[in-house]
């Protein structure tokens, strides 16, 4: 947990340094500063080149390279102030965060004294294992189901597609269950074809593959009626659902299918 949110203080002071570089690079080589005042609804633009003046030269409207000169100087001086003082709280920040963290502590107990334990915060690797675990009545495949479909783990699937998610999410290093039942209210059990656990925030969302939409029967009774079901349980699509689609003519390939992992997952 505390390594996530050290990579993500790293990423933030990355980008706080890229930004402050490429402000000082852009700032505009002119004196003083640019003040603005307004007549009614219009405004006037003023050079300011000295500190004690309130004023300022006006400028005219001939002369707008000064005045977006001046405008983006002090938008780039302020950015930086802005940059450096958050820079400063973040290395703060990690210098002084304990080493000794509530979600860890666990860790350091015997195991004489953790079995007497019921843990208020399990270490995400434990988590995963516990979740990874979990008893369910899995999905039995028909005696007519002769073609059979290996991941790479040697997990047995239904499809090309299913194979090929499933070995992306490998891949991508995303916890996964294979059909693990759903109940929905007003429609019934269903397996979704991927219960994925997001380790982050341990959350789970369920990706469903439709590789029948050439079948019109399939598309009116069951496509519809699910997809329904759904989202009247609070599963909606881009947020805890992700679903994908193919035919006969345009399969889901792998290109397609880590995009996906990447834009919902990762």
């Amino acid at each position: 947990m505390y390594l996530e949110l050290e990579n993500e203080i790293n990423k933030r002071i990355e980008l706080l340094n890229e930004v402050i570089k490429k402000a000082e690079a852009q700032m505009p080589n002119v004196q003083g500063r640019l003040r603005i005042g307004y007549t009614g609804r219009f405004p006037k633009y003023y050079h300011i080149k000295k500190t004690r003046d309130k004023q300022g030269k006006y400028i005219r409207k001939k002369e707008s390279a000064l005045i977006n000169a001046l405008a983006q100087k002090g938008y780039d001086e302020n950015i930086i102030i802005l940059a450096q003082e958050e820079l400063k709280v973040l290395k703060k920040m990690i210098s002084i965060y304990p080493d000794n963290r509530f979600d860890n502590y666990m860790d350091s107990l015997a195991d004489a004294r953790k079995k007497r334990i019921d843990p208020i915060w399990i270490p995400d690797d434990d988590y995963v294992k516990q979740w990874l675990n979990q008893e369910y009545r899995h999905k039995s495949f028909s005696p007519y189901d002769t073609a059979q479909f290996i991941t790479n783990n040697g997990l047995r699937v239904r499809s090309k597609s299913e194979v090929n998610i499933a070995n992306s999410l490998d891949k991508f290093g995303l916890p996964f269950i294979y059909e693990l039942p759903l109940y929905l209210k007003n429609y019934g059990l269903v397996h979704p074809d991927f219960a994925i656990l997001l380790i982050k925030t341990r959350k789970v969302i369920f990706w469903e593959h439709h590789g029948m939409l050439d079948d019109k029967n399939y598309r009116e009774k069951s496509f519809l009626r699910k997809t329904n079901a759904y989202m009247e349980n609070g599963y909606f699509p881009g947020k805890n659902l992700i679903r994908t689609f193919e035919s006969q003519t345009t399969p889901l390939s792998i290109p397609v299918i880590d995009a996906v992992i990447r834009e919902y997952l990762i």
